[in-house]
């Protein structure tokens, strides 16, 4: 994630985080999936994810996105 060169093309995608993280969509739309409650998302909407979240993401556009971990990380 955070690769603003190329957007990544549509795909589904799981992701479980075991930090806090921040995701924010700098291009693209879809759904995002988390303990059950789906979200549509676009360009400038951001997400702030708590550790052991598991997020499940459609994308139907290409997506650029900017996504920061932050600690304290487990080792």
């Amino acid at each position: 994630m955070g690769n603003f060169a190329e957007p990544r093309q549509p795909s589904m995608q799981t992701l479980k985080l075991n930090n806090h993280a921040v995701l924010t969509i700098i291009e693209g739309e879809g759904t995002l999936t988390v303990e059950g409650k789906s979200r549509e998302f676009v360009a400038g909407d951001t997400f702030v994810f708590q550790p052991g979240v598991e997020a499940h993401w459609a994308t139907r556009t290409p997506l650029r996105d900017w996504f920061v971990m932050y600690g304290p990380f487990e080792r």
